[in-house]
């Protein structure tokens, strides 16, 4: 199941937002060696947690096990940072765009130990589920390169958006997607049911207003 939140409503679900927390020190400052974490006490948070962010969660045995968020490209981007200055003005912005801006599942749900029925898997669906609902149809995302043969498979429509970045294993796309793409996720998962569950008022109400 992936719960989705409203930034602005993470606060009335602060127990289910830390086990997101640790999720994403684990990944961080474990996995990644991000050393300035080492005074977070297992938690990792972002100081600049945005009221316009929507948070992604996989959820097993009440235990949270894979996250992402994403942003809305009308305000500032979270992958500017990772991108060519040149190419910063080119970043397409949209209602209809988001960016993923945080990613992570745990070791024990990647592709690898869950098979079709893994975190990762069960994220992608979500992503396009909560994006058709929603009316959202495009996401730019630093991709690993190994992951683009992958979304075609899964028809999404890649778009690479510069030639060049600071970390050479990633590439910036802009993935576009439709109810083909849903369906060709389900058939790759072999599971047809929703995998989306819409929690608070704010992402509820904006659901409803947009469906």
């Amino acid at each position: 199941m992936i719960y989705v939140v409203s930034g602005e409503d993470v606060g009335r679900y602060s127990a289910l937002m830390e086990q997101v927390y640790r999720l994403r020190y684990r990944i961080s400052a474990e996995e990644l060696g991000w050393g300035d974490l080492i005074a977070a006490q297992g938690l990792e948070r972002d100081q600049d947690e945005r009221p316009d962010a929507v948070h992604h969660i996989c959820v097993r045995n009440g235990n949270v096990v894979g996250y992402q968020s994403l942003l809305p490209t009308v305000g500032s981007h979270v992958q500017a940072g990772s991108l060519p200055k040149r190419g910063q003005r080119q970043l397409p912005r949209g209602f209809d765009i988001f960016e993923l801006a945080r990613y992570g599942v745990t070791p024990a749900c990647r592709e690898g130990g869950c098979g079709t029925c893994g975190a990762a898997s069960e994220l992608i669906a979500g992503l396009v589920e909560w994006g058709l609902a929603c009316r959202v149809g495009k996401v730019t995302i630093a991709f690993e390169t190994h992951w683009l043969v992958r979304a075609l498979q899964l028809k999404f429509r890649v778009q690479p958006l510069f030639t060049e970045c600071k970390n050479a294993s990633l590439v910036p796309v802009l993935l576009e997607f439709d109810e083909a793409t849903l369906q060709a996720i389900r058939d790759y998962r072999k599971h047809s049911s929703p995998v989306v569950s819409f929690l608070g008022e704010h992402e509820g109400r904006r659901m409803a207003m947009t469906v």
